[in-house]
């Protein structure tokens, strides 16, 4: 008894340390990124506009420490931040604390982040139940499509999609605000702030159903789907998360991330758009202050959420401590296989393609990818209109001569599509090949460190957790800042992107390769057994990185972050959306590029998922060779 006591407290003290941790690295991440830059800090943190008086100039100077060496102003930095004094805002709203107006702002997208986990858990649950209790593979087919569906139309895209149905329908909804932003001191109508947040929270739910219920199909083959088909109760789907740990706190991120752009799009007043008006204004004091709060709120929301599933599973409440797993000493190992039972098959790639072959669903996946990549590299012959041309004919529907009509500036909308398919295409693929190049050499340093089991490897998994908490939370506010202020108006370096999304791989391939080979026989040639799962772990990594990763880069030109100049769905939405064209009812104009990115998302997850599939079943064998 006292040893389990003693064990808890361990496990309570780690949890705590691992926390602390990560805020620390949040802490440097953020202030690494701001204030370790080429040129003179002053002239970076304090924006040349009339009006800037020196009393405000020496303010700022004085609370940020500006002409201090740079280990003064970090270590104020982290005391300030972590005792709730976020400086003085710059230009957004000059010369105020931050600290008075930023929880208020954190209050609202609580708000939506609570609502919007909440209806994405209820209703993911229920289509998940929907698809395992129905016999065949029609219902399972249709709903995990329209997850597939939901997950890759771009939180931004379907914002203006709720916008234009708004307007169309007639429903009269609010298409800005939370019902407080624009009455001043005024009461505030409960009824007017509810119709306000009907829409943004419905998107919310919407984006982040999809990841949840392919989530729930993740957990529940890896806790075998026999099981669960026998029993669809809610304990069953929750035990099913518990199986795939950190894809709970990457889906608690994610829905973060759309939180930001549903803010952003609806302009309803919370940390999205505070953080877009400061990266307008250059604020450099208001992005430090909400690029710590929003990852912040994100980790503690995610351990809510995981403190909560557990009990629902049937698991002690202890666990949740471990809810990113830990690492386990190294079981006993079982009997040796004999050397006639340890001849294996060294073909084992033939067996995964036999598998793949029967899978119709892969298959048809690897026919569209492979017209995708014929239609892309043709897309300069097959666009009617090569090189694009500004004409006269603008904003014009659909007809004989441009069969998705043109855009607003008279430019033909199939030939961009033909283009943008281009560039999709291109990335798509360099993610597929470096997604599983990483996730393979992970998988590979996993299994040369199997036996190593001392001080030094149990260090380095406590430091790594944090690591991939933080990364977890933040990839896409530090490719939002560093793309905008740092890199200004160069190219979003798709390998940045890559590295940031891979932290979060470590969790989901090195931790079940770990745990695979600690248990594991080893009989004659144990990396040759190994490889399967090695292919296997990192498809499934891939399969979520490589879409979510093309998501995140349309989000980020459809907001206006995108490669200045270049041609791509997210350029193309963006522009639909500067001149209003959710407004207007231009669907021409923002359909295209919507069906484009879904289809290119679909089927990479769809081609991945089914040869991780494949790769599974494809275990090594007994040759025939060792049959006698």
């Amino acid at each position: 008894m006292a040893g389990g006591g003693t064990s808890l407290v361990f496990d309570i003290l780690r949890k705590a340390a691992s926390f602390a941790l990560a805020v620390m690295l949040l802490l440097t991440v953020i202030f690494v990124t701001f204030n370790v830059m080429p040129g003179d800090p002053l002239l970076v943190f304090i924006p040349k506009s009339p009006g800037f008086g020196d009393e405000l100039y020496e303010k700022i100077i004085d609370e940020m420490r500006l002409e201090e060496p740079l280990y003064v102003q970090f270590a104020d930095y982290i005391i300030d931040t972590l005792t709730g004094d976020f400086r003085v805002s710059s230009s957004t709203l000059r010369g105020a604390d931050i600290q008075d107006f930023i929880w208020d702002r954190a209050g609202n997208t609580l708000t939506l982040l609570s609502l919007g986990l909440l209806g994405s858990f209820i209703f993911g649950t229920a289509f998940e139940r929907l698809a395992i209790g129905g016999r065949g593979k029609i219902r399972p087919l249709l709903i995990h499509g329209l997850s597939l569906a939901l997950l890759f139309i771009p939180a931004f895209s379907l914002a203006l999609f709720m916008l234009m149905a708004n307007v169309e329908l007639g429903l009269g909804l609010p298409l800005r605000g939370d019902g407080t932003l624009y009455v001043g001191g005024q009461d505030v109508d409960p009824a007017s702030v509810l119709e306000s947040a009907v829409l943004p929270v419905l998107t919310v739910v919407l984006s982040s159903i999809g990841l949840l219920v392919l989530f729930l199909r993740e957990g529940i083959y890896r806790s075998g789907r026999n099981i669960v088909r026998r029993d669809s109760r809610l304990a069953s789907l929750a035990s099913g998360l518990v199986r795939v740990k950190p894809l709970v706190h990457f889906h608690v991120a994610w829905t973060m991330c759309v939180v930001i752009v549903v803010d952003i799009a609806f302009s309803y007043g919370g940390l999205g758009h505070t953080l877009w008006d400061a990266m307008d204004s250059r604020d450099f004091p208001v992005l430090m202050a909400v690029s710590f709060v929003i990852p912040m709120m994100a980790m503690a929301a995610a351990s809510v959420v995981s403190g909560s599933i557990h009990p629902l599973s049937g698991r002690p409440l202890r666990e949740v401590l471990n809810d990113w797993g830990r690492r386990d000493a190294v079981q006993p190992l079982r009997t040796s296989v004999t050397s006639s039972q340890g001849a294996y098959s060294k073909d084992w790639t033939s067996a995964a393609w036999q598998s793949f072959r029967h899978l119709r669903v892969g298959m048809f996946a690897l026919v569209m990818l492979v017209i995708l990549m014929v239609v892309g590299a043709l897309a300069p012959l097959l666009a009617p209109s090569y090189p694009l041309e500004i004409t006269t004919d603008r904003n014009q529907g659909p007809s004989g001569d441009h069969l998705l009509g043109t855009d607003i500036l008279g430019r033909d909308v199939f030939s961009m599509w033909l283009l943008a398919l281009r560039d999709a295409v291109l990335v798509m693929l360099a993610l597929m090949v470096g997604c599983l190049a990483i996730g393979l050499l992970i998988g590979f340093i996993a299994t040369e460190t199997i036996s190593k089991d001392g001080l030094l490897e149990r260090v380095a998994d406590f430091f790594l957790t944090p690591v991939a908490r933080v990364a977890v939370v933040t990839p896409l506010l530090v490719v939002v800042v560093v793309r905008t202020i740092v890199l200004g108006g160069s190219e979003l370096n798709i390998l940045a992107s890559l590295a940031a999304f891979y932290a979060w791989a470590w969790l989901v391939i090195v931790r079940p390769i770990r745990a695979h080979m600690r248990t594991s026989d080893r009989g004659e040639g144990p990396r040759r057994m190994m490889a399967p799962a090695l292919v296997a772990e990192s498809l499934s990594a891939a399969k979520f990185a490589v879409p979510l990763i093309i998501a995140t880069r349309f989000s980020l030109a459809a907001v206006g972050l995108g490669v200045p100049g270049s041609l791509d769905f997210g350029s193309m939405v963006e522009t639909s959306f500067q001149y209003s064209a959710f407004i207007t009812g231009d669907w021409h104009l923002i359909l295209p590029p919507l069906a484009g990115m879904v289809l290119v998302c679909a089927t990479s997850f769809v081609f991945l998922d089914r040869a991780e599939h494949a790769a599974r079943s494809a275990k090594p064998h007994p040759s025939p060779q060792s049959s006698d």
